[in-house]
């Protein structure tokens, strides 16, 4: 995989990666996902920046929502509002 020269400005803020920074058991998860979208070739195709967008800032994407648009391993998303769901197809 190709990766691009500049990364997602995001990253550093995003409330997902800060709340499982220190999950030991899916760290080869999160490093694959923030390899993938926040530095890689499909940072614009995160779900998390697309809702972002949508809907006026990181607050309203849940939290534990990956950048592929799917919970956390191990979590629901049984709490997500009407407007994400409704954003996502779900």
């Amino acid at each position: 995989m190709e990766l691009s020269m500049e990364k997602c400005e995001k990253h550093e803020i995003c409330p997902f990666f800060t709340a499982y920074e220190n999950d030991k058991r899916n760290k080869i998860v999160l490093e694959s996902l923030a390899k993938t979208y926040c530095l890689g070739n499909m940072k614009y195709d995160c779900k998390r920046r697309h809702i972002s967008e949508r809907l006026g800032g990181l607050k309203y994407v849940p939290i534990n929502m990956m950048p592929n648009g799917i919970p956390m391993y191990g979590t629901k998303n049984t709490d997500w509002t009407k407007e994400v769901k409704k954003i996502l197809k779900i």
